[in-house]
């Protein structure tokens, strides 16, 4: 074998190796994103513009239906008050614990109304965004979310 084969069989392999080094992490990341995607429409304290007050012990989210996820589906079944809901700071939510929210009303397009405990959702003045995830099971890898900005006073 001459030297310009092996030279050729070495680039040759290290370009495949960094083809599939490549995509093998790009379908990781995606499917690391792809639990939670963001596809529900979310709107934190409906009627104040999303501001959220520290002194006050919960926050309102409005959480819109759409064709993967009917919410007055979760309510008042054997769920109601458990943990198919998340809100807060996008680390509170993927990693906190599970808050007991609380079912508050329906409107008329199909949307709930949750509250939220404002302990342990990461929600501080420097918050600008909250993050609403729903699980399809409890204790799952899988469901949807949302984000809604907020002003935190």
């Amino acid at each position: 074998m001459s030297n310009d084969d092996a030279t050729r069989r070495a680039v040759l392999r290290t370009t495949t190796g960094l083809g599939a080094a490549a995509l093998g992490l790009g379908s990781l990341s995606g499917s690391a994103t792809a639990h939670y995607p963001e596809e529900l429409d979310v709107e934190v304290n409906p009627g104040f513009d999303g501001r959220i007050d520290l002194a006050g012990e919960r926050f309102a989210v409005r959480v819109a239906p759409n064709e993967e996820h009917d919410p007055t589906g979760e309510m008042p079944g054997p769920h109601y008050n458990h943990t198919h809901y998340r809100a807060g700071t996008a680390d509170a939510v993927a990693t906190g614990p599970r808050p007991e929210y609380a079912y508050r009303g329906l409107f008329h397009d199909g949307s709930v109304l949750l509250t939220f405990p404002l302990a342990d959702t990461g929600i501080t003045t420097a918050t600008d965004t909250v993050r609403l995830r729903w699980e399809r099971h409890v204790g799952g890898s899988h469901g949807l979310s949302g984000t809604d900005e907020v002003t935190v006073e």
